[in-house]
């Protein structure tokens, strides 16, 4: 996110980037960030949640990432991805979650595009 200073130069006002004198803003991290629930409700604060990725939707063969993941307490699932996909920010792979209980019934039906997206 960009912020703007201000300084009084001669008169006038001048705005420069924030991170002018701080560096450039840090490079971003692709990944996943999704909020989990029904429509009605947020699922919240779950643990070993098994997500598997694929490079492509629909997805084919086996999946090219698979690692163990939680739901926090605000509902948020969100993955690293950055040392693992190819894909750029915006571009679009599947997610398939699974988990051996009723909150997050164990399937591979369970499966959803998904867009990369900055998790810095």
């Amino acid at each position: 996110m960009l912020a703007l200073r201000t300084s009084r130069s001669g008169g006038f006002l001048r705005l420069r980037p924030a991170y002018a004198a701080e560096g450039p803003p840090p490079d971003p991290i692709k990944g996943i960030r999704l909020s989990m629930g029904d429509g009605a409700s947020l699922v919240t604060s779950v643990a070993g949640i098994t997500a598997l990725w694929w490079y492509e939707y629909p997805p084919a063969g086996a999946p090219d990432y698979e690692t163990t993941v939680s739901i926090d307490a605000s509902g948020l699932l969100t993955i690293d991805l950055d040392a693992v996909t190819a894909l750029g920010l915006g571009d679009y792979g599947t997610l398939g979650i699974t988990k051996p209980d009723a909150v997050l019934p164990a399937s591979r039906g369970n499966l959803f595009p998904v867009q990369i997206v900055d998790i810095a």
